[in-house]
């Protein structure tokens, strides 16, 4: 599978787990599968025994969230599964590198977030229709989406559209 069809599986996975929930049990189950997939999207040449020792205790982490629920737990849980994922990229990262890959990660991503021309493929696609459609409407339809959805499940979200009058007097 593609990268985007990974998006798309935890994304749905998260909205159907999360969804009314309680966060202890499902973050714990979204950790094991998290865990799993990355251990399956892992090239060969990474796997490594302490690949496998960190999905062993990713595992074990979520897990104990599930149970326990509290902090530590969670603290588990996060540092477990980005390890597992640090190291499943590069086999060579020493975990000593990992806070600062993660703090510098953290601050530039906001900066990466506005590289819109990373976003897309390196094509020359000559035409005006193409590139209203790739820049404009692909994301106007994606925020339509996504403002419809969440004010569908948030009463407090749809009050924002629906409860206000404009009480204009223009004479």
């Amino acid at each position: 599978m593609k990268t985007h069809h990974y998006i798309f599986l935890t994304a749905l996975l998260f909205v159907i787990v999360f969804y009314n929930q309680d966060v202890g049990l499902n973050l714990g189950i979204l950790g094991i599968v998290y865990a799993v997939l990355t251990l399956f999207r892992t090239p060969e040449k990474n796997k490594t025994r302490t690949l496998y020792a960190l999905f062993g205790t990713s595992i074990l982490s979520s897990i104990a969230f599930a149970w326990f629920g509290d902090f530590p737990s969670f603290i588990a849980v996060v540092s477990s599964l980005l390890l597992l994922g640090y190291k499943s990229k590069n086999k060579r990262l020493k975990i000593l590198f990992l806070i600062p890959v993660f703090i510098v990660n953290c601050c530039t991503s906001f900066c990466r977030f506005f590289s819109f021309d990373e976003w897309l493929p390196k094509k020359n696609i000559p035409g005006l229709w193409q590139k209203t459609f790739a820049f404009i409407l692909i994301p106007l339809v994606l925020v339509s989406v996504f403002f419809g959805i969440y004010s569908a499940g948030s009463d407090h979200f749809a009050a924002l559209f629906t409860d206000y009058e404009l009480d204009l007097n223009i004479w």
